[in-house]
């Protein structure tokens, strides 16, 4: 009964993982971030965002 419990609830993180990776995907899609990983392209979007905001540009 544990191990189908186990099984679940790794299942059920599994499914919200892939999720959160198409949605990032999604997002560094959408606003053109470039870099060869995930993790590159959602840090390019942090770095346009902060360089945006110190010329102030709204």
């Amino acid at each position: 009964m544990l191990a189908d419990a186990d099984a679940r609830v790794a299942e059920a993180l599994e499914a919200q993982l892939l999720a959160l990776h198409l949605a990032a995907n999604h997002a560094t899609t959408t606003v053109n971030a470039r870099g060869a990983l995930l993790a590159d392209r959602l840090q390019a979007i942090s770095n346009c965002t902060r360089e945006i905001a110190s010329h102030r540009v709204c």
